[in-house]
């Protein structure tokens, strides 16, 4: 009976809405109450937005490689900290190209890799972000991946938490047929130390189609830490876009997304889970 009273109090500390552009946003309360969330069950009890917790934990599971982590891959897309607003980034969005103003046609995207950044907002620095998992690019629903799983993790040092409590927060198939989620928006604290960390489990296809399109070589477990400050090999954080690799390499070197009408292929080495970062509204 306690655990039963313990999981309803924790469940009441998640106010789950969806705002005007049909976005699932989570916000944990009280800057996630973490000294609760570690009592009330943890992890699990940050799941409101999947329709089945015991099958989520299974896939992931089952989609999680047997070799160690992989640093990410994340590239930055320049001038987007000057984007308003921010949720309606999609695929179809940055393969269109940018407005640029004054101009009749639109830009290409410019992507530079996130961890070149001379240093991210250090104004960030023990506030809370509104994270946003808008889908992946450059394509919704891809073949190329049968699984992709973005967790985000959650730092309680103060509660005595030794490892840090993982939020399963967007999660994507394509077997039997392509399930693409919805995007959804959360609030994560950055802490005094100004970090944010993430991992993205990747399983590429157990059976290739025979006239299935070229694409990378996708899989494995990708872990990275956003940092407000200049420290070399890490992502900057800052307001914007950015786009976390489903391969090692994605985002290694700095690129121009092409800009693509409806019928032209999608340049599939891209595949990337597109994100955005704001301050969170208090």
């Amino acid at each position: 009976m306690s655990d039963r009273i313990a999981r309803e109090s924790a469940m009441a500390e998640i106010d789950q809405t969806r705002d005007n552009d049909g976005v699932t946003t989570t916000t944990l309360a009280s800057r996630i109450n973490r000294r609760q969330l570690i009592a009330y069950g943890g992890a699990a009890a940050v799941l409101p937005s999947m329709a089945s917790i015991a099958r989520a934990q299974e896939a992931l599971a089952a989609a999680t490689p047997v070799a160690g982590p992989q640093p990410m891959s994340v590239g930055y897309i320049e001038g987007s900290e000057s984007w308003y607003p921010l949720h309606n980034v999609t695929a179809g969005f940055l393969n269109a190209g940018i407005p640029a103003p004054g101009q009749k046609a639109p830009a290409a995207a410019q992507v530079t890799p996130a961890s070149a950044i001379t240093a991210g907002s250090q104004e960030l620095a023990g506030q809370s972000v509104r994270m946003r998992v808008h889908g992946i690019y450059p394509v919704a629903n891809p073949t190329a991946a049968q699984t992709v799983y973005l967790t985000a993790l959650f730092h309680g040092t103060d509660a005595g938490l030794a490892t840090p409590a993982p939020f399963l927060a967007w999660g994507y198939k394509s077997v039997p047929v392509p399930d693409v989620p919805p995007p959804i928006a959360f609030t994560y604290p950055l802490g005094a130390m100004g970090t944010l960390d993430l991992q993205l489990d990747v399983a590429a296809p157990t059976k290739v189609k025979r006239r299935a399109a070229p694409g990378p070589a996708v899989g494995g477990r990708f872990t990275t830490t956003f940092t407000v400050d200049w420290f070399a090999g890490q992502p900057k954080l800052q307001r914007g876009v950015y786009l976390l690799g489903l391969t090692g390499n994605t985002w290694s070197a700095s690129r121009s997304l092409p800009i693509l009408k409806a019928n032209q292929p999608r340049p599939l080495d891209l595949l990337s889970l597109i994100v955005s970062f704001e301050k969170a509204e208090t």
